[in-house]
């Protein structure tokens, strides 16, 4: 064992009195008391703080000192240790309030402490050497962070002030609130959450949390979760469409201990038909059967409804067209024209002022332009024709089109040129009318 000096030690007679105090000294000489009597003494340790008894059960030995005799006495004492527990969040700030329980080598629990405000990390002082193992009691709305199941363990050696450290992450809750555009929830709609891991804005197979279904209240929520970046998908429903976020695809971070609230707004709607109306132009499609002037040319036969807006000569004003939908009324074999019956879905403006057209379908907001197909004709010609040469209505013939069913906007324009005469205009379109 290593001398250690500054111990205080005291002898005493039989009788109990004291003969004597001395004090062990850095050379490591041994404390001694000369030209004593024979008889029976007792010499007792003063115990130092951090310090605890090895071989004696009080710091006190006995000697029956016979003439002569040069006794020697050894005391032994076993420095103690400590362990100290500081814990903190994932960024470093001290918390508190968590509680700590320290268990000896043969499992039996030594003591329970507690995480305090003011920052003092948990101390339990004055251990004898050995294995002892930390755990802290994990708390709701937390995850391990630094240890897999918050233990610690630690081989105390003697004098060791032994210093853990428990990392522990705040979990957060992610919602989403569904409703449609005036804020009426929308139950049964089923998102599905990612764990953006690798920070690449799209979402993987492998990144899925899980999916959830929004309840009565539009709401479907995630607990527990560990800060991140995550994607939020909805599903896409027949009949309905997205308002935010862009293409119903939220992504978002979730810091520690947030409770993120994600809302997803979509819009009920129905595509129509619609075609370009002026009263005292208007040729019924379904009517060109039957005109005179016709007669000297193949008939149209058709079971759509619509009409060609002519004729038209130039002019130094726009002619204005209702934009017209949901007119067509089964009649017989064919479906009627009944502009009474229609939609009023925007305008179309015609400007021919020259040997150029410009052609602008408007809708009304919220209404959306989704279609387009148009015939501009010249020499009497109120229709395109068929490979047979007959008149045809059908929109997919006409020579002007955007009908991917992709344009999504308020507005279309188009100019034509080099037109000479009156003309037939015949605008279809397929318009996205929303409703909630």
């Amino acid at each position: 064992g290593t001398i250690v000096d500054g111990w205080t030690f005291t002898l005493y007679d039989e009788a109990g009195a004291m003969v004597e105090t001395a004090k062990t000294t850095a050379n490591g000489e041994p404390v001694c008391w000369n030209n004593l009597m024979p008889g029976d003494y007792t010499i007792v340790e003063t115990l130092k703080t951090g310090w605890a008894y090895n071989n004696t059960v009080d710091g006190s030995m006995d000697e029956s000192l016979d003439p002569g005799e040069e006794a020697s006495l050894t005391f032994v004492n076993t420095e103690l240790g400590s362990i100290c527990v500081i814990k903190h969040d994932q960024d470093g700030t001290i918390v508190d309030g968590w509680t700590f329980t320290l268990y000896d080598e043969a499992g039996a629990m030594v003591e329970t402490a507690k995480t305090t405000a003011n920052g003092e990390p948990v101390c339990w002082n004055n251990l004898m050497p050995g294995d002892y193992t930390v755990v802290e009691t994990l708390k709701t709305g937390w995850a391990y962070n630094n240890t897999v199941d918050g233990s610690m363990d630690e081989s105390l050696d003697p004098g060791k002030e032994a210093s853990l450290t428990f990392v522990n992450t705040e979990l957060g809750s992610i919602c989403v609130i569904k409703t449609n555009s005036i804020d009426v929830p929308l139950p049964n709609w089923t998102f599905t959450l990612y764990l953006d891991a690798n920070e690449s804005g799209t979402a993987e197979e492998s990144e899925i949390i899980s999916e959830k279904v929004t309840g009565y209240d539009g709401k479907a929520c995630w607990l527990d979760l560990m800060p991140g970046m995550y994607i939020l998908i909805e599903e896409q429903k027949e009949g309905w469409m997205v308002i935010s976020p862009i293409d119903g695809i939220d992504e978002f971070e979730l810091e520690p201990g947030a409770e993120e609230n994600r809302t997803f707004i979509n819009r009920m709607y129905h595509d129509e038909t619609a075609w370009g109306f002026k009263g005292d132009n208007k040729i019924e499609l379904d009517d060109m059967l039957n005109k005179d002037f016709l007669t000297d040319i193949p008939g149209l036969k058709t079971s759509n409804w619509g009409w060609s807006i002519g004729s038209l000569p130039v002019s130094e004003n726009d002619y204005d067209l209702k934009l017209l939908a949901a007119c067509g009324t089964t009649g017989g074999k064919v479906k009627r024209s009944y502009q009474e019956n229609g939609i009023e879905a925007g305008t179309i403006t015609i400007s021919y002022h020259g040997s150029s057209a410009t052609i602008t379908y408007t809708v009304t907001d919220p209404t959306l332009l989704m279609d387009v197909h148009l015939f501009v004709g010249e020499n009497g010609e109120m229709l395109p024709r068929d490979s047979k040469g007959k008149y045809t209505n059908a929109p997919g013939q006409f020579p002007y089109a955007f009908d991917d069913g992709t344009l999504n906007e308020g507005s279309w324009s188009i100019t034509i040129d080099d037109l000479e005469g009156p003309i037939y205009v015949a605008a279809h379109a397929v318009v996205r009318i929303l409703g909630d």
